[in-house]
C-alpha cells in the first residue's frame, strides 16, 4: 500500500467519532506497523540518495509518515484502552 493512501486511511480513522470499536483499534494498529515499515524503508532510501529534490522529497515523506505513525499511537493509548 502506498503512503498517501496508508495516510489517508489512518486520517479518515482519526478524524471519525471518538468511540473507538475494538476493530477500529486493530485497524489502527495494523496500519501503524505497515507506517513503519514504510519509514525503515524511507530510511534506507535516504541512506541511499545523495543530494538534490529526490532526497528532499524523500525526507518530507519520512517526516510526516512519523508523525502520523505518533498521532495513532496517541489515538490508541487514548482510545483504545484495554
Amino acid at each position: 500500500m502506498g503512503l498517501k493512501k496508508l495516510l489517508k486511511k489512518l486520517g479518515s480513522m482519526l478524524d471519525e467519532s471518538k468511540d473507538a470499536p475494538s476493530n477500529r483499534c486493530e485497524q489502527i494498529s495494523e496500519l501503524i506497523d505497515k507506517l513503519q515499515k514504510k519509514r525503515s524503508k524511507l530510511k534506507d532510501k535516504i541512506e541511499e540518495t545523495e543530494k538534490g529534490s529526490k532526497l528532499k522529497s524523500l525526507k518530507l515523506d519520512l517526516k510526516i509518515t512519523e508523525a502520523e505513525i505518533k498521532k495513532g499511537k496517541q489515538m490508541l493509548r487514548n482510545k483504545c484502552k484495554d
